[in-house]
């Protein structure tokens, strides 16, 4: 009777683990030679636990071990054409985890597979140039980017000031937006 009083009376101390801590990560050399084939249905699975367990913790180390980095990374190791893992995974370890290099190592991978894919070239050119300030690497992506019909107008005027932070010069963000103004049509 005693044991059952204490037990409903006494504050029991909350135990919190993080999930950068309990994580399992898997090595994506090993499941490959393990998984018999079915690559994409381990990648499913992966997916589907991935979405689920996800948290909001930021993630401060540049050492690509994030959780969640080497989970989307072992999601894209198996299944290279998982549009999706690049599109989403970029964005959340960017946006959400805070994580920048892995999210740039995520979208470069994605831009290996699918180099013209408008979603995954926006997004990391966000990503080089308003998060990791990598303005000599944003102006390709951003210069590709204005071949797509859904390109936001502003993305025209962007470029030129992305060159000018680059190296601060007028001259050369000058020369890009006068290059653009003539290719412009005349209507």
């Amino acid at each position: 009777m005693s044991a059952g009083l204490i037990h409903t009376h006494s504050i029991k101390p909350e135990i919190v683990i993080s999930k950068q801590s309990s994580a399992i990560n898997i090595n994506k050399d090993f499941l490959n030679i393990l998984s018999g084939g079915y690559n994409n249905l381990l990648a499913s699975f992966f997916w589907i636990t991935t979405l689920l367990e996800s948290d909001l913790e930021h993630y401060k180390k540049k050492d690509l071990n994030s959780w969640l980095y080497l989970r989307f990374a072992l999601i894209t190791n198996l299944d290279p054409l998982f549009i999706g893992a690049y599109q989403f995974g970029g964005k959340y370890l960017n946006i959400v985890k805070d994580d920048l290099e892995g999210s740039r190592n995520i979208f470069k991978a994605g831009l290996k597979q699918f180099p013209d894919n408008y979603d995954l070239l926006f997004n990391y050119g966000f990503l080089l140039a308003f998060e990791i300030k990598d303005y000599n690497a944003a102006v390709p992506i951003y210069t590709k980017v204005l071949n797509f019909p859904e390109t936001p107008e502003y993305i025209k005027s962007l470029i030129p000031k992305i060159i000018y932070m680059q190296d601060k010069s007028l001259e050369s963000a000058y020369s890009m937006l006068h290059e653009m103004y003539k290719n412009e049509p005349k209507d």
